[in-house]
Order: structure tokens, then C-alpha cells, then sequence
């Protein structure tokens, strides 16, 4: 053999034994990939298919197992690429076939770390599944047992409350081999209360100023975060000025400096304020203002009552409606004022104590009383405008603020049932000043002392016996009342109406009738006087009888319609009596009327000393 050709076989067997050699080793690696995978070891692992009911899962080394799709959270989620870290149950290297699972392998190192919490005593997240009988299953990422006792640090009345709650707990007892867990919420908080406690007692005091960061807003006040615990900022410590919410002044995340006012030591509940920090208005108040100083305000909010008005930052007093205006007629403050407003005020009484203070407005321009009696005098003539009608009474303006009482019965000489008949509101009236009470502040006017007394009249023109011309106002059921051309009225009593008996008044005179009567009663003292339409016909009849008489003596026939004429006037006096009679009770009645009147009268002359 030429030595070329030995050359040759020795590379080619040199090549066979290398590809054998390679295989060996493959074969080798093969397996030893496979001792490397140890059964019960937790290994990652990547979905590299997912079926509809399983899982494969990518180990390395060329080995994949089946997970069910039940032992994931979200199964719908499951993507390939995903990572997944899964327990080795058992390896078969000569089929190359494993079996994993991720549920165990979640089991095992969920349960490794919270021993290593237990261990720490170290508080662990949970979340609360369901109740039970005596107490809660807690969710750790595995189940544990939550007693009801240790659910708070007191009694808790109604369980179901916290049932779907994310809560913090303590590890009480882990036993691997029964899978048992039972965890405390209690212990979480009490740890929690100490190391608030320490973070107090070291920083947080009464007295002491803070930056905080407001943590949310209530309608009742702010809670502040001080760097792990919160305090309180109760809506009526934010501002010494009235807010109607704590939105007005502070906002979420806005940081704050406050003022540690109170420290609750059983709960550690912490009470802030901010203006304390602030200079006291109050105080502000009582060293640059004093009672009857006048000062300028706002007018903040208006009431039924009167207005609050701001006159320092944080200062409000009361200025009541009746401290508005020296007209008594307003039946708002907001007749006078707006809200908004500014304006200048009175301080009529200060308590910086009780943080009260008393506020005028019509003090500002002074009392017009004192002008009024300044320029006027009893008997002056002065003309107001009417502000209201009352039925005893007009109330008259006779200067800006100060008003006087005009009396029904200073109104008109002629008696007048209603004031409105004669007055109206708003109108202006000319009136005499009756009198002045300075120490009652109290003004009687009268507007019929500037009229034309129709009495005077009387007096001189007038006497009984007189035929004069009335006419009917007012009827009632005994008397007709009746007023002459000057004004004076009078009464016709129902027996004075005809010579023969009236049963009813209207059906001799109604009212707008005008009626010729004999004045039989005149009472200048009483301003009162008597008509009667009877008296006045019995003095035609005499005078016609006299008249008869008269021409009987001088000889002149007399007809047998005379005679009989003559004989009905015989039977007519034979009545006289009983007409008379009735007379003497129909004055009666009249007079009693007239009395009547007469009451009415002084009660009103009582009513008007009285106003």
C-alpha cells in the first residue's frame, strides 16, 4: 500500500471516530441536562403554546411541560412568551417527558415569603374573601384565618362591614404541614398606634407649628398629612374670617403650615389650627376701636332680622333693622342695603368676650328727632306725606325719619268712620302740630284745626226752631243721620221721621235724600243737634187750622169739607197723648243714641292721647 493512500484511511477513520465521538457526546449532554432538572425544585419557565385546556410550558433543556389553564389567575390572558415559574413534580429522561406545576410552585414560594414576614414580624397585604364561623378567610396569596377578635383594636358590632376590604396584617401561627395560617389585624394596629405614638411624642405636641400637605377636603374641615400621620383641620380653625366650606381657602395637595392645638391621647387623634397663626381680630379690635366710633364695613349677609357686616377680617356685627333708618315703615333690611355693599357704621355696644358687637346705620347721619324739635314748635303748620293708615289714625312724615300721629278724630270736624274715606297713602297733607312729647318721642297732629269750624256757624246763625235743609249720610235702626249745608250734622230720630208711627227708617228717607226739617235741639256744648220733619209738618198743620179758625169768626162760609176737615184735626188732638207718648220714647231712644255717640267720641279722644 502506497503511503498516499495510508494517509488517506487514517484521516477517514480519524473523521469517524470525531462524529462518534460528537454523537457520544450529545447523547451525554442530553442526559445530563435532564439530572439537572430535580424534581421538586421551582424553575422558570416560558408559554410556548397555549391549548384550550392546558398550557406548555418551556423549562430549557429542550423539556416542556403541561400546566392546566385552572391553576392560572387570568387564563384568557395567557400569552406565548410569558413567564411562568413552575415546581418540577417528576423528570422522565428517557422519554424526555416532565410534569410542572405553577399552582405549587405559587404555593411554595408565597408561603416561603411569609414565613420570612412571620420571622420579621413584619405586617403582610390580605384581602377579606368571605366570613366564617369565628372570624374571616383572609386572602395572602394563600388562604389564611383572621379571628373576630382580631379584626380591631375594639368591638366591632357588625362583621359583614369589612367583608371585601384590603387589610394589613400580623402573623400569629404558620403550620406548613396542616397549611393553617392565622393572621391578626389587632396586632397590625396596635404596632401602627405605637410607632404614631413615638412619631408624636418626638415631633408632634401642643404648641407646636408643622408644614403639612392637605391630604382631602370635607365639609367639615381638611385633614393634613405631617409626614406619616394626619391631623384634623376643623372648618371653624382655618380663618378667623366665616367660610361656608374649606374648599373656599385650601385646595388638595396645597401644603400648609398649622398649629397643634389638641392631642387626644387614647386615639392620638391630633387637632390643628391655622388661625391661631394668625393675629386674633378680636384683639385687633379692642386696641384700635371703641363703642361709638364710626367705621367702615361690608355687608356680608342680609337676614329678616337686620345685616352682618364685616368691619375687620374676620369681625362681623349685627346691625339690626331697627338700627337701619329713623323710618319705622321698612319691612326689609334690604329696602336700605345690598349684600356686598360697603358702607358706614355705628358701633353701639362692644363685647369682645362673648365676640359680639352691635352696629347702627341711621346713627351715622344723626337722629332727626333732635332737628325736629330744634326747628318746630306746638301750633306750627307743616306739611307731610302720609306713610300709613291705621283705623284709629294717618302716621305723617313731617320730616325725614320722624312721623306723626294725625287722630281720626283731628281729621274733619264731620264725624268719619274710616280714615281711608278721607285719606290716602302717600299723599301730602297740611297739618298743625298738637303737641310735641319729647320724652316718648310722640307727635299728635290735626288737620281739622286748619279747617272752618261749622259750629262757629252755629253759634251765631242757628237756634231752635229753624226750618233748614239736611241731607241723609247714614240710616240706622232708629235714627237717620243727616248733615246741613255747613257741615254739622245731626240726627233725625225715627219718631221725628212723620206724624204718623214709622216702623222702618227707609221708608220715609234713604241716604242721598235731602229733606226739609225744623231744628227742635241744639247742644253747643256737646256739638249736637236735634231735626224733625214731624215738627215741622204739625207747625203747617197749625198754622192751616189757625188760618180756618180765623176765617170761621169773620163770617166766611165754612164747607162741609172744612168741617170735616175741622173734625179729623178735633179726633186728631184727642191723640195727642198717645202721640206724645210715643215722642217721649223715641227721643229716649235718641238720646240714648246720642249717648252712645258720645262714648264713642271720648274713646276716641282716649285712643289719641293713648297713640
Amino acid at each position: 500500500m502506497s503511503k498516499e493512500n495510508k494517509n488517506n484511511n487514517e484521516e477517514v477513520k480519524k473523521d469517524i471516530n470525531e462524529e462518534n465521538i460528537k454523537d457520544m457526546d450529545m447523547e451525554k449532554l442530553y442526559e445530563e441536562s435532564f439530572r439537572n432538572l430535580q424534581p421538586g425544585s421551582i424553575v422558570d419557565g416560558t408559554v410556548v403554546k397555549v391549548k384550550s385546556n392546558d398550557v406548555l410550558i418551556d423549562v430549557g433543556y429542550k423539556a416542556e411541560g403541561a400546566v392546566s389553564k385552572k391553576e392560572f389567575d387570568n387564563p384568557d390572558n395567557i400569552e406565548i412568551g410569558d413567564k411562568v415559574r413552575v415546581l418540577l413534580q417528576s423528570v422522565d429522561a428517557s422519554e424526555g417527558l416532565i410534569s410542572v406545576s405553577k399552582r405549587k410552585a405559587d404555593y411554595i414560594e408565597k408561603w416561603e415569603t411569609l414565613k420570612e414576614a412571620y420571622n420579621k414580624n413584619e405586617s403582610v397585604d390580605g384581602y377579606i374573601k368571605k366570613r366564617v364561623k369565628g372570624g374571616f378567610i383572609v386572602s395572602l396569596g394563600i388562604p389564611a384565618f383572621l379571628p373576630a377578635s382580631h379584626l380591631d383594636l375594639k368591638l366591632v358590632k357588625n362583621l359583614n362591614d369589612y367583608v371585601g376590604k384590603d387589610i394589613k396584617v400580623k402573623i400569629l401561627k404558620m403550620n406548613k404541614s396542616r397549611k393553617n395560617i392565622v393572621v391578626s389585624r389587632k396586632e397590625h394596629l396596635k404596632e401602627q398606634k405605637k410607632k404614631q405614638k413615638e412619631k408624636i411624642d418626638n415631633k408632634i405636641y401642643v404648641g407646636a407649628v408643622l408644614k403639612g400637605k392637605v391630604k382631602n377636603i370635607t365639609d367639615f374641615g381638611a385633614f393634613i398629612d405631617l409626614g406619616g400621620v394626619d391631623g384634623l383641620l376643623h372648618i371653624n380653625d382655618i380663618s378667623w374670617k366665616k367660610i361656608s366650606h374649606p374648599s373656599e381657602v385650601l385646595s388638595e395637595g396645597e401644603e400648609v403650615k398649622v398649629k397643634v392645638t389638641y392631642i387626644e391621647e387614647e386615639s392620638n387623634k391630633i387637632s390643628l389650627s391655622m388661625k391661631e397663626l394668625e393675629e386674633n381680630p378680636w384683639d385687633k379690635l379692642k386696641k384700635e376701636y371703641s363703642k361709638g366710633d364710626i367705621v367702615e364695613g361690608k355687608v356680608i349677609s342680609i337676614v329678616q332680622y337686620g345685616a352682618f357686616i364685616e368691619i375687620l377680617p374676620g369681625v362681623e356685627g349685627l346691625a339690626h333693622i331697627s338700627e337701619m333708618t329713623w323710618d319705622q315703615n321698612i319691612n326689609h333690611p334690604s329696602e336700605i342695603i345690598e349684600e356686598g355693599e360697603t358702607i358706614e357704621v355705628k358701633i353701639l355696644d362692644m363685647d369682645v368676650k362673648n365676640r359680639k358687637i352691635s352696629l347702627g346705620i341711621k346713627q351715622v347721619k344723626g337722629d332727626p328727632w333732635e332737628k325736629f324739635v330744634e326747628d318746630y314748635s306746638e301750633g306750627d303748620i307743616i306739611e307731610g306725606e302720609i306713610k300709613n293708615i291705621t283705623n284709629f289714625g294717618a302716621f305723617v312724615e313731617v320730616i325725614s325719619g320722624v312721623e306723626g300721629l294725625l287722630h281720626i278724630s283731628d281729621i274733619s270736624w264731620e264725624r268719619i268712620d274710616k280714615p281711608e274715606d278721607v285719606l290716602k297713602i302717600g299723599e301730602d297733607v297740611k297739618v298743625k302740630i298738637l303737641n310735641i312729647n319729647e320724652n316718648e318721642r310722640k307727635i299728635a297732629l290735626g288737620r281739622k284745626q286748619l279747617l272752618e269750624d261749622p259750629w262757629d256757624e252755629m253759634k251765631d246763625k242757628y237756634q231752635v226752631g229753624d226750618k233748614v235743609k239736611v241731607e241723609v249720610i247714614k240710616t240706622t235702626k232708629n235714627n237717620a243721620i243727616v248733615k246741613m249745608e255747613n257741615g254739622v250734622q245731626g240726627f233725625i230720630a225715627i219718631s221725628q221721621l212723620d206724624t204718623e208711627r214709622v216702623e222702618n227708617i227707609e221708608d220715609v228717607v234713604s241716604v242721598g235724600d235731602v229733606v226739609e226739617t225744623k231744628i227742635i235741639k241744639i247742644n253747643k256744648k256737646a256739638r249736637k243737634v236735634d231735626f224733625s220733619i214731624k215738627a215741622l209738618k204739625e207747625e203747617e198743620e197749625e198754622k192751616a187750622i189757625e188760618k180756618v179758625k180765623e176765617e170761621a169768626k169773620s163770617g166766611s162760609k165754612v164747607q162741609l169739607k172744612d168741617k170735616l176737615e175741622e173734625q179729623e184735626i178735633e179726633e186728631t188732638e184727642e191723640s195727642d197723648e198717645e202721640v206724645e207718648k210715643k215722642e217721649e220714647d223715641d227721643t229716649e231712644e235718641t238720646e240714648e243714641e246720642a249717648e252712645e255717640n258720645e262714648e264713642d267720641e271720648k274713646k276716641d279722644e282716649d285712643e289719641k292721647k293713648d297713640e
